[in-house]
């Protein structure tokens, strides 16, 4: 973290004269259960380096106060079409879109992508402990290695089952390439997010693919941590209420709130195939 190497490299640049360049990608005033080290360890090397890159404007108004010599290279903390960047420069055959405000537990990533060997699956993302709608499962841990052990039992105890669901909040998804040469990148006009999930559930559908929540796979979800600012100056619910209209607009339909009840899962036809 920040306030174990913030004193290396000051110490570096006072003993050999080497310059210090800072690239700043996240505000870590909003995420939850950052320590206050942290923050006072990247507010020390902000006011000593000689770089500062931000990765959003609003890193960039955070820090001109230092006075330090800042670049801006949009491309994070408030552009959630970083996602699209990522998208377009990758190579590989599935495709992974996992937020920085995630914990993974040991082998979620087989599990999820291997759902994605049934063709008429367009996209599909896990069970979690926050979420909008159905995918929020109650879970019982209170440390990281009781996570560890709710996320094997579980896959242990839903192997293989999958449920459709209306959309899948985008803090952990996975598709396959030819999925995405179709469908495209997320639509820009959702701004830094919100809806944006939504939207991309109706063009998965649209090309006639299934949207799917994977019931033997479970990703810890801090949740909101790029919203809290906006959450605090009552700005959350402006975009929320734009980007809701948007949506309605893009597709003609009315939005309907999602669901928090249980989904009715079942062996995914992937997984089967391969057990037969």
């Amino acid at each position: 973290m920040i306030a174990s190497w913030t004193n290396v490299a000051l110490d570096a640049g006072r003993s050999w004269g080497w310059p210090i360049v800072y690239d700043c990608m996240d505000d870590w005033d909003h995420f939850e259960g950052i320590k206050h080290a942290v923050v006072e360890g990247e507010a020390r090397l902000v006011r000593k380096c000689d770089l500062l890159i931000v990765s959003a404007q609003r890193l960039l108004d955070k820090w001109a106060p230092s006075g330090r010599p800042t670049v801006l290279v949009r491309n994070a903390v408030d552009y959630e079409f970083a996602n699209n960047q990522g998208l377009a420069e990758s190579r590989g055959r599935y495709l992974v879109v996992l937020n920085n405000d995630t914990v993974v537990p040991a082998g979620w990533l087989p599990r999820l992508v291997r759902h994605l060997d049934d063709p008429e699956i367009g996209v599909v993302g896990p069970v979690t402990n926050f979420a909008g709608n159905e995918a929020k499962v109650d879970v019982p841990y209170g440390t990281w290695g009781q996570m560890e052990l709710f996320a094997f039992e579980r896959a242990w105890r839903y192997e293989g089952q999958i449920a459709d669901i209306g959309m899948l909040a985008m803090f952990c998804v996975a598709m396959r390439r030819d999925t995405y040469e179709r469908v495209g990148p997320l639509d820009e006009r959702f701004g830094i997010g919100l809806f944006e999930d939504d939207d991309y559930a109706q063009v998965m559908r649209s090309i006639g693919r299934r949207v799917v929540c994977a019931a033997d796979v479970f990703v810890h979800h801090a949740g909101q941590a790029s919203f809290k600012k906006l959450i605090e100056t009552g700005e959350y619910h402006e975009l929320w209420d734009m980007n809701r209209r948007a949506f309605e607009d893009k597709w003609n339909v009315q939005w309907t709130p999602h669901q928090h009840g249980p989904l009715a899962f079942v062996p995914g036809r992937a997984v089967s195939a391969k057990a037969d």
